[in-house]
């Protein structure tokens, strides 16, 4: 990334993030299979579901049986950010979940491929950015 030069906001330019109580991000990868950093600054603990890059093509096949319509209209409708299930529902389907509660000071890394989602447990602030260090280049998208 650092010969670009342009700016690519997510990734090369961080995003911030002003949660409120049960606000939610759903079910998604990093744009072109990138890692991503993700930093609370202040407030309330956002809690995190993660499904591991292994695990990308069970989570996509057990979410396009529990939704085939939407993904005839929507082909690509994992990849709109709107897309929510509920974690025990993939787990009775056999896809992993790990889950973890990040607090004021505390980083979240996710790997490429690797689903998630989540929610904040109250007023926080965050900022979050991509990035792609060498062992992204073979798998990049």
């Amino acid at each position: 990334l650092c010969h670009i030069n342009a700016d690519i906001s997510g990734m090369k330019v961080p995003w911030c993030y002003v949660g409120m109580c049960f606000s939610s991000f759903c079910w998604h990868i990093e744009d072109h299979w990138s890692y991503s950093i993700n930093y609370l600054h202040w407030g309330e603990p956002k809690s995190w579901y993660g499904v591991p890059g292994s695990a990308a093509a069970k989570f996509e096949d057990v979410m396009r049986q529990a939704a085939p319509e939407l993904f005839e209209q929507a082909p690509d409708l994992l990849h709109q950010l709107t897309t929510i299930m509920n974690p025990n529902i993939l787990m009775k389907k056999g896809v992993p979940i790990f889950r973890t509660d990040q607090c004021a000071g505390e980083f979240v890394v996710t790997f490429p491929r690797a689903y998630h989602a989540g929610f904040n447990q109250g007023y926080n602030f965050a900022e979050a950015v991509n990035f792609c260090p060498a062992d992204w280049l073979p798998i990049g998208r």
